[in-house]
């Protein structure tokens, strides 16, 4: 299992066009978000996709809303962003 700064990734739960997204638990407080794993690489060789990476990340820290995905951590590595968000044990938002 690899960790991502307090969170430790359990599983993969999903996989999108920028990466992937994982089950974590946080190892501190036992409880369990989802982490964005995004590639650099698919977001850096283009300034537009950038720039609404960058805007989706500031909507989803500022705004505190039950319907809204929230941004709760932040990561960067040498390769990948990662976004800790609700985990929703359904699956999925729907």
């Amino acid at each position: 299992m690899k960790k991502v700064g307090n969170y430790m990734l359990l599983s993969k739960i999903g996989q999108g066009q920028f990466g992937s997204v994982f089950k974590a638990v946080n190892q501190e407080t036992n409880e369990l978000y989802a982490i964005k794993c995004i590639e650099k690489s698919k977001l850096d060789d283009n300034p537009k996709m950038k720039e609404l990476f960058n805007t989706e990340m500031w909507i989803m820290k500022t705004l505190n809303h039950p319907n809204i995905l929230h941004l709760f951590d932040f990561f960067e590595s040498a390769k990948n962003y990662y976004l800790v968000i609700n985990y929703c044990n359904s699956g999925d938002l729907e």
